[in-house]
């Protein structure tokens, strides 16, 4: 075993020492950042489970990492070969055996190049969990600025450089993805789906009911009769919108649907 694998396999292990204490209330089982550098043109993969990072370099899969890097958080696809190989790799739930995979990458550009953060689990993020990972995810970027330093070894050339400082140049220009695609969440006793909550965030962006039902192509009336529902599972049907936020707000998700809109 030659130095760099010696020190990534310490390293892996380390890491997932950090994601149990960290992100594993998160439902976070597999977690990394791909530390991307430009301008010394070093890369620093920064990963758990040493044989699942063998499988990633000696698949090249390192190679494509620009066609990867969007604004906001991009889903893995089943199809793709980064989430076969995780999830050939990836230990089947113990609560649910026949619980679904999900991968997701969230990409940061820096002044140097990008962190792409990669976080894998057995259930999908609600949205009030977006702000725990956020602070996680500053955390690990300085532990692997501190790996960069102290553990050159680990360090590899960049693949593809022209198309990753091509990405760097314009993406700011890029489509941004779609954010956070928002599932049935529990507030208390409160129960939301995906859709009720986006009509939340619009409503909080003081968007018009004409405005609401043409971005998801439905009739005001539709829009009109799903913000009536959210009053009825409030206990008060005819409540006005003030009043409506301010329950919401005491259920803790207003401030879930906002750390959403400011980070986005």
């Amino acid at each position: 075993m030659n130095i760099h694998h010696k020190n990534m396999k310490n390293l892996c292990q380390a890491t997932e020492a950090w994601i149990q204490t960290h992100l594993s209330d998160l439902g976070i089982v597999e977690f990394g950042c791909n530390f991307l550098d430009l301008k010394d043109n070093v890369y620093l993969p920064m990963t758990s489970g040493y044989d699942q990072y063998c499988d990633f370099i000696s698949k090249k899969l390192h190679h494509n990492l620009a066609s990867r890097i969007v604004r906001g958080l991009r889903f893995w696809s089943p199809e793709e070969t980064v989430f076969q190989v995780v999830k050939s790799h990836l230990r089947s739930d113990a609560y649910n055996p026949a619980s679904r995979m999900y991968g997701i990458d969230w990409t940061i550009k820096t002044d140097r190049g990008f962190e792409m953060f990669c976080a894998v689990g057995h259930r999908a993020l609600q949205p009030h969990q977006i702000n725990a990972l956020k602070h996680w995810m500053h955390v690990f970027s300085y532990e692997g600025a501190q790996i960069k330093k102290s553990k050159p070894k680990v360090l590899l050339a960049i693949e593809n450089q022209p198309s990753l400082a091509e990405k760097h140049i314009n993406f700011d220009e890029l489509d941004a993805s779609e954010p956070f695609l928002l599932q049935k969440a529990k507030f208390g006793a409160l129960v939301l789906t995906g859709k009720e909550q986006e009509y939340i965030q619009l409503l909080m962006l003081q968007r018009p009911y004409r405005e609401i039902a043409a971005k998801y192509q439905v009739t005001e009336v539709a829009v009109r009769k799903a913000i009536h529902n959210i009053k009825c599972k409030l206990g008060r049907p005819h409540m006005s919108l003030p009043e409506m936020f301010s329950e919401l707000n005491a259920c803790g998700v207003l401030g879930a649907c906002m750390q959403i809109i400011q980070q986005y």
